[in-house]
């Protein structure tokens, strides 16, 4: 039990079980059963992570990336999982993995909970690191109409770009218009016959 401290402490009880189940086992030497008490330790720890992630944030609407996961005492069968769903893990080595993450997993913004299952016998979830998926700057890449003649009557301007939010404000000469949020890539304003 000295081995286990915290949350670790219910793991206490399914190590000692394994435990009863090879008791009767003879070790050859002092260092047999040094291994042995080594092998069920590490056995029944779950991951925890030392490192963190990389990279630890994404913009909203990205590609998909591979995630590398620092840690300890990964296995070949741990798997990274995004939000508790189980993403395609490569095990690297005791102190790495890494995970395919998809475009849709970083479609909008907001935070995913990064964790790692290890496989029984032992095992469990790891604690979980938080990964920021943040919204990018809006860009502008056309507007329509690009021209008007001065004393035009008003008009509807059409925003094309990336990154906007249903938040977002078209200003015209540094005054906000009243803006109409059509999608993240779409906006359309109201354009005073006195502003022209």
């Amino acid at each position: 039990k000295r081995y286990f401290y915290g949350d670790d402490r219910r793991r206490v009880e399914d190590l000692l079980a394994e435990a009863r189940g090879v008791e009767g086992l003879p070790c050859a030497s002092e260092l047999e059963a040094l291994a042995l008490e080594a092998r069920l330790i590490r056995e029944h720890e779950p991951p925890s992570y030392h490192s963190g992630l990389s990279p630890s944030s994404a913009t909203a609407g990205g590609t998909g990336f591979t995630l590398t996961v620092n840690g300890t005492n990964f296995l070949s069968g741990s798997t990274v999982r995004w939000n508790g769903s189980n993403r395609t893990t490569t095990y690297v080595s005791s102190t790495q993995l890494t995970a395919a993450i998809t475009a849709a997993d970083i479609a909008t913004p907001g935070t995913a909970s990064v964790t790692v299952f290890n496989p029984a016998p032992g095992g469990g979830i790891s604690n979980g690191l938080s990964f920021q998926i943040t919204q990018g700057k809006p860009s502008i890449t056309m507007i329509s109409p690009s021209t008007c003649k001065a004393g035009s009557a008003g008009f509807y301007l059409r925003v094309l770009g990336t990154n906007f939010r249903p938040s977002s404000v078209v200003r015209w000469r540094s005054t906000q218009k009243a803006t109409t949020y059509v999608s993240a890539t779409e906006l359309r304003a109201w354009i005073d016959a006195t502003d022209v």
